[in-house]
């Protein structure tokens, strides 16, 4: 299983459908015409009227002139603003992916350096006998299949947004009002779509996790630990050859970017 961090994950739509939300968009498309129709118009209407009022005929070369040019002014000007606005939002953009690669680092050398030294875990006594604590992540939502509309299919949507434990024997989301959990031993597999898919034999029901960007591959390469703490795995170096391939190329990726 390969980690890193790569385009941003997508996120699971929650949000509530709303029947007749379509009610008015002509109405509305027809107004924003307008407005914009209007502000393309009134420069050249204005320059056309001040040159009526110092003189000039109506109609007249100089009254179309001092409109176009009016126009002209105008027209540049909002090219300016645009363009302006344009670099800007590039630029914060690039700014906000190499933040989110920039953390994403930082989880993954403290995860790395949790594995090598500590390759079975870190005791607590918040667990029972025999069970280590292996990683802890929060601002983690619930993903759970529900209908969003009336007769509709269960899709994937975030019911809850809690913190995230992953133990040498399961997976534990916990919340004010919710708890869930996947047992390691019971983990068919790690799925990633547009969150972390958590499948187990022990129910039907398929559920899973979604993390923040820079923390999604720290999630995932977590799990996998687990899973291989669970299969009596010998050595460690899988995981730790594809932490530090991934460390590596985001540290590649971040001298490669510009700021």
């Amino acid at each position: 299983m390969r980690f890193g961090i790569g385009g941003g994950v997508g996120p699971v739509g929650g949000g509530v459908s709303v029947k007749g939300s379509e009610l008015g968009g002509g109405c509305g498309c027809f107004v924003v015409a307008l407005v914009a129709a209007l502000s393309l118009v009134w420069p050249y209407s204005l320059g056309a009227w001040l040159a009526v009022k110092a003189g000039a005929g109506n109609p007249s070369t100089a009254r179309g002139v001092t409109g176009w040019v009016f126009e002209g002014i105008w027209l540049v000007t909002l090219a300016v603003f645009a363009i302006s606005w344009t670099i800007r939002r590039r630029a914060r953009v690039r700014s906000q992916r190499r933040e989110a690669i920039v953390d994403a680092l930082d989880q993954f050398k403290r995860l790395l350096e949790d594995i090598q030294q500590h390759p079975s875990g870190r005791t607590t006594a918040a667990l029972p006998a025999g069970e280590r604590i292996l990683a802890e992540f929060s601002d983690v939502k619930l993903i759970e299949p529900r209908v969003r509309e009336r007769g509709g299919p269960k899709v994937p949507t975030v019911v809850d947004e809690g913190d995230l434990r992953i133990t040498s024997r399961a997976v534990r989301y916990r919340s004010h009002v919710r708890t869930a959990e996947w047992r390691i031993d019971k983990l068919i597999e790690i799925g990633r779509s547009e969150y972390v898919v958590l499948p187990v034999s022990n129910r039907k029901t398929v559920s899973g996790v979604l993390a923040p960007d820079h923390l999604g591959p720290a999630v995932i390469a977590s799990i996998e630990w687990a899973r291989q703490l669970s299969l009596g795995a010998n050595s460690l170096s899988g995981i730790l050859r594809e932490l530090q391939q991934a460390v590596q190329a985001m540290e590649q990726q971040i001298n490669n970017r510009p700021d």
